[in-house]
């Protein structure tokens, strides 16, 4: 089972300059746990929700972890008509990860989504949805 409390290093800025950012456990259900995050309240929710599917032997494969992490934070955002209104939005990262796979192999796999993340390219990917 995770922490209760899981205390991220979030560089917000992407300048060498981590914050500390707390996520409280707030609920668990079978293969699944809701974090409540920084400033989350009922009116404007902050989440963070951890998932896992367990491996299904296939024949001789012995199938796949599977896990995901989503984030979900509520922001402020222009309507069409220039109105102010409240929008979720999502960050999400999924692994399917083969039974057997070395945790060397595996950090390696989560340095390259991290590298991802934090690469100039993802900027225009996902703030002008270039491809």
């Amino acid at each position: 089972m995770q922490a209760n409390t899981i205390t991220l290093p979030v560089d917000v800025l992407n300048d060498g300059n981590p914050s500390d950012k707390a996520y409280s456990r707030f609920q668990e259900f079978t293969d699944r746990s809701v974090y409540n995050g920084p400033s989350h309240t009922v009116a404007v929710p902050n989440t963070m929700v951890l998932y896992r599917t367990l491996p299904k032997r296939t024949g001789v494969f012995l199938g796949a972890a599977k896990t995901a992490i989503k984030f979900t934070k509520t922001v402020s955002v222009l309507d069409s008509e220039g109105n102010s209104t409240l929008k979720p939005a999502i960050a999400e990262a999924s692994f399917s990860i083969p039974v057997g796979m070395t945790p060397a192999a595996t950090l390696e796999l989560r340095q390259h989504l991290v590298a991802a993340v934090d690469a100039a390219f993802s900027t225009s990917l996902v703030d002008l949805l270039e491809i």
